[in-house]
């Protein structure tokens, strides 16, 4: 029983911290910098902002690019499992065996997230100097308090997608 208090308030920490304020716009959940900071449009600016030579540049973007298609797809998994857990009723008798499952899983996603998250900071952090990173942190700090980088237009390759 003590396990399952736990799963169920680890269950509402998980909503509460990532779901639950509002969905995905343009395949984003606006108020979760660990997403924002996957928008290629907003890694190229901060490219920019923090005048990175070519060679900076291609580090960073081949960084982003070996994840993309994993980043892409654990968004899309996400949203599913967004709309499989507001589809449950909490006054359905079997709620908690139902929901337990989905948020095992909603704890895998994150931490999916966060890992890949990490492996791009990484290259980053081994890519730009240390006063190129103040900015490059600086940059990201400002579209978080501004409410996100804008996730429709341009980057690199033009419009792709929900990941634009």
């Amino acid at each position: 029983m003590r396990t399952r208090h736990a799963l169920l308030l680890a269950t509402l920490l998980v909503l509460t911290a990532c779901g639950g304020r509002g969905g995905p716009r343009g395949g984003y959940d606006r108020e979760s910098p660990q997403q924002q900071r996957y928008s290629e449009k907003a890694v190229m600016r901060a490219l920019g902002q923090v005048e990175a030579d070519e060679q900076q540049r291609l580090a960073v973007l081949n960084a982003f690019d070996r994840d993309d298609a994993e980043r892409r797809r654990l968004l899309t998994e996400g949203e599913q499992l967004r709309r499989d857990i507001a589809s449950l009723s909490k006054s359905q008798p079997d709620y908690l065996a139902r929901i337990e499952p989905l948020a095992k899983r909603k704890g895998e996603l994150v931490t999916e997230e966060l890992l890949i998250q990490a492996r791009f900071d990484q290259a980053v952090v081994n890519t730009l100097t240390p006063e190129q990173l103040e900015r490059w942190d600086e940059q990201f700090r400002q579209g978080v308090e501004r409410g996100g980088f804008g996730e429709s237009g341009g980057g690199r390759r033009g419009r792709r997608g929900p990941m634009g």
